[in-house]
């Protein structure tokens, strides 16, 4: 019974115990958790509304950065100590309008909460115009041509490949084999845009939408006489008539005009309505009942009206010089007609006089369009090179006008389905465009990809190299503490007891008393090893090149990234705006200056045995210095181990 009681008590007391310990363990797990956790502050950007590249803003000092999107696109870049990050462009093209999200993680793995840093705007309001030294100007031949060929090869013998040479040399075969393309097709392009602009002019031009030519002369013509006509009508003109029948003689003129130009025939057609033995009795003077009557008052054409010949006779003077003056105006501007400007004049009275103003000699439009239409057949005729070859639209237009069923506004017009032809000339003429230069932009590209492929190698060459001297100056420290360590041990031990002997010169006879230790103890101490000794090496003589040469090695992993964004960008022939974008990117890098060249190559080149034979005199030097004379790492030394000991023992 005992035993039993004993036993539960036992294992009550066992399961207390354990409870215990679980909560001790839980409570310090706990406070060790929210001991390490940090709430991080979400990034921010710069320009909130982004098209993706080289964004910047601020964020946790020293914390990996991360802006992503819905579709994909992603960037992470580290901010500086100062909280502030650079140079972070997305991996891919963001869908234009979506929110751009963004996070921060330290070194710990404390992660700040995804929250909406900004938007993409991959269209800009508008478009800008290309950089005179970006990617279609000379200096884009950095770029465009492999890593060496612009750069001089030197020799103690007659420099037959000078830099000068080698420099004209590359710009010249860009600008012919790159440049002279897209010249070719950007003024092909603005050409193309030049006819159609013209033609649409001249075939649209006139007045209501008119074509600037006369397209019936019978028409034309007529159109000129009403205007004069009913202006010789105003009161102005026909306010001389006597007043009793003045409105009677202007309604009878413009009733007459009105038959000639709609009607020609009704002027001596016979309308008046009467059976052929009446009309007889009519022309006799006998006309019976009230229809005659009225035959007699509504259809002057049929008799004689005397009361507006004179005025009628005056009209028709006028109206014959109008024809004239228009036929010449014709004939001066070779067969175009001149633009005129319509203006409605007071005159003394209440009416307004209609005046005409030349605007545009119509023989200066008739040369404008003999020389667009036939731009295309005088480049095609002086091409002397393949890229100065013309499409067969533009060099066919001339032929086109001529042989078009519907003559030159067949050109503006479409055809069973089709564009219209200056639109298809149009349309053609800026693919070409498009084509050669993303064709020059591929060129640069995937140039500058090389080279900055090379120039990030050589970089991360030197980098290793540096970071290299740097562990082996921290080993040597490392090192240096172990065998000080040894050393110390060894010596640590002081006489607890001594005893004086004394000693007989044999030769002299002459005695000395001497100490001699007979109890010997060990010294207390604790060994407090640094890194003291390679931070006053590493830090002002290496880590500011390495800072340096790390930064290049992150700008050129952007740029890495951002030239394989752009070359996606440029093959992107679904859209026409992403390309656009991305040449307008890549034209600002070259005409700032952005990315790296060949001669940027070379520097790094050069550089890289420099930074070889600095860094590794740096460590000898060191090395030597620590290890020898009085250098604190000199175990050899017996003050220097004494030094140590006395710095480490704790019974002081």
């Amino acid at each position: 019974m005992n035993m039993a009681c004993n036993t539960k008590h036992i294992f009550k007391k066992k399961i207390v115990l354990l409870l215990a310990v679980f909560f001790v363990m839980f409570v310090f797990s706990f406070s060790f958790a929210t001991a390490q956790t940090v709430v991080l502050p979400p990034p921010g950007l710069d320009n909130e509304v982004t098209g993706g590249f080289d964004m910047s803003g601020t964020a946790f000092p020293g914390s990996s950065v991360v802006l992503t999107t819905e579709s994909g696109a992603r960037c992470q870049v580290r901010a500086d100590a100062s909280g502030r990050f650079k140079n972070c462009t997305f991996n891919k093209s963001p869908v234009d309008g979506e929110i751009i999200l963004g996070f921060t993680q330290d070194t710990l793995g404390n992660t700040s909460e995804p929250v909406q840093v900004g938007t993409v705007q991959a269209a800009p309001n508008a478009e800008r115009s290309f950089l005179r030294e970006g990617l279609f100007g000379c200096a884009a031949g950095e770029y465009a041509l492999p890593t060496g060929t612009l750069t001089a090869i030197g020799g103690i013998y007659v420099p037959v490949n000078d830099a000068a040479v080698t420099l004209n040399t590359g710009y010249l075969v860009y600008k012919e084999c790159v440049l002279d393309g897209v010249i070719v097709a950007i003024r092909e392009a603005a050409t193309a845009a030049l006819v159609k602009s013209s033609l649409n002019y001249i075939t649209r031009g006139g007045e209501n939408g008119e074509p600037l030519y006369a397209k019936n002369l019978k028409n034309y013509y007529a159109k000129f006489v009403s205007e004069r006509t009913f202006e010789l009508l105003k009161d102005y003109s026909a306010g001389n008539i006597c007043a009793p029948y003045r409105q009677q003689v202007r309604v009878a003129i413009a009733r007459e005009h009105l038959r000639e130009i709609q009607n020609p025939t009704s002027n001596f057609s016979c309308n008046i309505g009467l059976s052929n033995n009446e009309h007889q009795a009519f022309l006799k003077g006998k006309w019976q009942g009230l229809e005659s009557f009225m035959q007699l008052g509504l259809n002057p054409q049929n008799y004689e009206l005397g009361a507006y010949i004179e005025f009628k006779r005056t009209i028709d003077d006028d109206v014959v010089k109008t024809i004239a003056e228009r036929t010449e105006l014709l004939a001066h501007g070779n067969g175009i007609i001149s633009p005129e400007q319509i203006d409605q004049v007071p005159t003394d009275g209440n009416d307004t006089r209609l005046v005409r103003t030349i605007l545009t000699p119509g023989f200066l439009i008739a040369r404008q369009l003999e020389q667009v239409a036939g731009s295309g057949f005088r480049q095609l005729e002086s091409a002397s090179e393949v890229d100065q070859i013309i499409n067969a639209l533009f060099s066919g237009i001339g032929n086109q006008i001529l042989t078009n069923i519907r003559g030159l506004t067949g050109l503006t017009e479409s055809t069973r389905g089709n564009p219209p032809y200056l639109d298809q000339l149009s349309s053609e003429a800026s693919a070409r465009v498009r084509q050669s230069a993303t064709n020059a932009a591929l060129t640069a590209l995937n140039s500058t990809l090389a080279i900055e492929t090379s120039y990030n190698t050589i970089k991360k060459s030197i980098d290793a190299l540096i970071d290299k001297s740097t562990n082996d100056i921290v080993s040597t420290e490392a090192r240096c503490w172990g065998l000080i360590e040894e050393a110390v041990e060894a010596a640590a031990f002081e006489c607890a007891q001594t005893i004086t002997q004394t000693n007989t010169d044999p030769a002299t006879g002459f005695t000395t008393d001497q100490e001699v230790c007979v109890l010997q103890q060990p010294v207390p101490y604790t060994v407090a090893t640094s890194t003291q000794f390679s931070s006053a090496v590493i830090n002002p003589e290496i880590k500011p090149l390495s800072d340096l040469i790390k930064e290049d090695v992150r700008n050129s992993d952007n740029a890495i990234v951002l030239i394989g964004r752009l070359i996606n960008d440029v093959r992107n022939t679904a859209s026409q705006t992403i390309q656009r974008i991305a040449l307008e990117k890549l034209d600002a890098l070259i005409g700032n200056r952005a990315i790296h060249t060949a001669f940027d190559v070379k520097s790094a080149q050069e550089q890289q045995p420099n930074v070889e034979s600095t860094v590794g005199a740096i460590v000898e030097e060191t090395i030597e210095e620590w290890g020898t004379g009085g250098g604190w790492c000199n175990v050899t030394n017996n003050a220097v181990v004494q030094q140590w000991l006395n710095a480490w023992r704790t019974d002081r």
